[in-house]
């Protein structure tokens, strides 16, 4: 019994000895090395993307990936320091090494209209280069240019009582719509934006009450919008002749929002398009028949809805959405706002509501295309949600308005904005290949709705 005590620790003595010649204890035990390491470290996790261009028109892709946990490729923290390697298509020949930090930014002759793919790995202290991350494709379409003009002025109180200044709301638009224009007047800003207009034309503002109160665009957006299309055709364009709508059923919500139904001669009209959306000469505030509301019935990613009637009668749309984070699409901005125009949207939010969103912006109806009514998006981030959206409370206070007239690239810098105020409630990121996936759908074919890159022009005021 004692001659195998004593063969017992000669067999675990001589293991040890051959474990630490080979420089590790079996990797299933995961205990600290013993001699030379030569176990490769894990591969980086959650590598994106964002894309920025200069005035001088050089393109910039900033990767930023999860600072490395210090553990190996069989999990264990066995790490002591990691440094990182950057990969560009050729996987044998690094871009960069040696970085100590999750973060790089490429400038090497990157072009618009190519794609490229991007991988990163870790090294150890001892050398040993782990396996490569996932892949990273970034595609670089075009870059357009979107309007973000601020004002504290505007929004003085706080987010619960924002007391929001009406005559600095109207600065802000008139200096957006002149800017994104490039016109020296607030009326040839907004006549230029509707070819062949006169004094019969009628133009729709889509606006986003779903909040109510809580968070929705505010009444002080829409006069400083209506405001500067009266100053069109010399002072003579209708103000009657100019209709704000959303989908609510019942007017509560509109009417919490400061948006009460209403038809009166001299005003511009608010409608429901449950009501009458026909502008046939029947009050606005009268409800019409099911089959002159709704148009027939058509195909939107799969799922059948009737399409509010007041889109066909409308010559032109101007899109006011609101700055909100979506529990289903990540986003509701620009593009999900006309879900709006729609009978029954509560379908239309399966698989993070992609591709349903891009599917009625890029609706054609009677031989016209939607997003070709929408002549110009103006964004309504004075207040926004960057958590618990659509509903709601507002949580944050950009004092922005948000101008452009590609809905991609106007989304895309909205899901930035948002992005930039979820880690102060321990909120993730968001991307558009991922939660709000929908916005890089929209850039693609068969849409082609616009671009997920952008630059933006900014004014202080």
């Amino acid at each position: 019994m004692k001659n195998k005590k004593i063969n017992r620790r000669k067999f675990l003595s001589q293991s040890l000895k051959t474990a630490a010649g080979l420089g590790v204890i079996a990797s299933c035990d995961r205990r600290t090395i013993i001699g030379t390491d030569v176990r490769k470290p894990s591969a980086p996790l959650g590598l994106s993307k964002k894309l920025s261009k200069s005035e001088n028109g050089e393109i910039s892709v900033i990767l930023s990936w999860k600072p490395h946990d210090f553990t190996d490729i069989t999990g264990a923290k066995t790490e002591t320091s990691i440094t990182y390697k950057v990969y560009r298509e050729d996987v044998s020949q690094p871009i960069a090494q040696n970085l100590l930090v999750p973060t790089y930014t490429d400038k090497n002759g990157l072009e618009e209209n190519k794609t490229y793919i991007y991988r990163v790995s870790a090294v150890d202290s001892n050398g040993n280069e782990g396996p490569l991350s996932n892949p990273l494709i970034v595609s670089i379409q075009p870059f357009v240019t979107v309007y973000r003009v601020k004002n504290t002025n505007a929004v003085p109180g706080t987010i619960s009582n924002p007391n929001i200044n009406s005559e600095e709301v109207k600065k802000m638009v008139n200096e957006a719509i002149m800017a994104l224009t490039g016109q020296p007047t607030v009326a040839s800003a907004w006549e230029s934006l509707f070819p062949n207009i006169t004094t019969s034309t009628l133009i729709g503002i889509k606006i986003n009450t779903l909040a109510g109160a809580a968070i929705s665009t505010k009444p002080q957006v829409v006069d400083a919008i209506v405001w500067g299309l009266t100053q069109m055709l010399n002072n003579t364009f209708p103000e009657y002749n100019i209709i704000v709508f959303d989908d609510r059923n019942k007017d509560d919500q509109m009417k919490k929002s400061g948006f009460p139904i209403r038809d009166e001669p001299g005003k511009y009209r608010i409608a429901t398009i449950y009501w009458n959306t026909t502008l046939n000469g029947v009050p606005i505030t009268q409800s019409e028949p099911d089959e002159k509301k709704w148009l027939p019935a058509i195909n939107i990613g799969g799922v059948y809805q009737r399409v509010t009637a007041l889109i066909d009668s409308l010559d032109y749309i101007i899109n006011v959405p609101v700055l909100k984070d979506h529990s289903a699409a990540g986003i509701t901005f620009a593009l999900k706002n006309f879900y709006g125009a729609v009978e029954n949207p509560s379908k239309l939010h399966g698989n993070m509501c992609d591709p349903y969103i891009s599917e009625i912006y890029n609706l054609e109806i009677n031989g016209k295309k939607l997003k070709d009514k929408i002549r110009v998006i103006i964004g309504d981030a004075l207040l926004g949600c960057s958590v618990n959206g659509p509903p709601g409370p507002a949580n944050i206070k950009p004092c922005s308005i948000i101008a452009g007239t590609d809905p991609v690239a106007t989304d895309t810098f909205a899901l930035d904005i948002i992005n930039s105020y979820r880690p102060a409630t321990n909120q993730i990121s968001m991307d558009t290949n991922g939660a709000a996936r929908h916005i890089f759908t929209a850039s693609q074919p068969p849409y082609s709705l616009g671009s997920t890159n952008y630059s933006v022009k900014e004014i202080i005021l």
